[in-house]
C-alpha cells in the first residue's frame, strides 16, 4: 500500500540496502510524528536483525529456554553451541 498518504515509501529501499536507516533519521526533529517514525525504524531494524541471526523465527516464536540450554559461554565470554555439529 505504498500509495497511502503518511507512509514513507522507504520499505523497499531499506530492505535492499539502497538507503541506510541513519540517513532517514538524520534530519528528524523533536515532533511527535518524527519520534514515532524513529521508533518504527528502530523496531524494523531490530526485527530484521533477529531474523538475520535466527531465520527459524520467521514462522514460529523463539524458544529462549531451549537456546539457553543449548549454549554456553567459553572462556572469552563468547557463545558456543552445546549441540553436536552436523558436519
Amino acid at each position: 500500500m505504498a500509495g497511502i498518504d503518511g507512509t514513507s515509501k522507504m520499505s523497499a529501499p531499506l530492505k535492499f540496502g539502497e538507503v541506510h536507516p541513519r540517513t532517514l533519521l538524520f534530519g528528524l526533529g523533536a515532533s511527535k510524528a518524527h519520534d514515532t517514525f524513529r521508533k518504527e525504524i528502530a523496531w524494523r531494524e531490530f526485527y530484521a536483525d533477529v531474523l538475520f541471526h535466527n531465520p527459524n523465527t520467521i514462522d514460529g516464536y523463539r524458544d529462549w529456554e531451549t537456546d539457553r540450554k543449548s549454549t554456553r559461554l567459553n572462556s572469552s565470554h563468547e557463545f558456543v553451541s552445546r549441540m553436536p555439529s552436523s558436519a
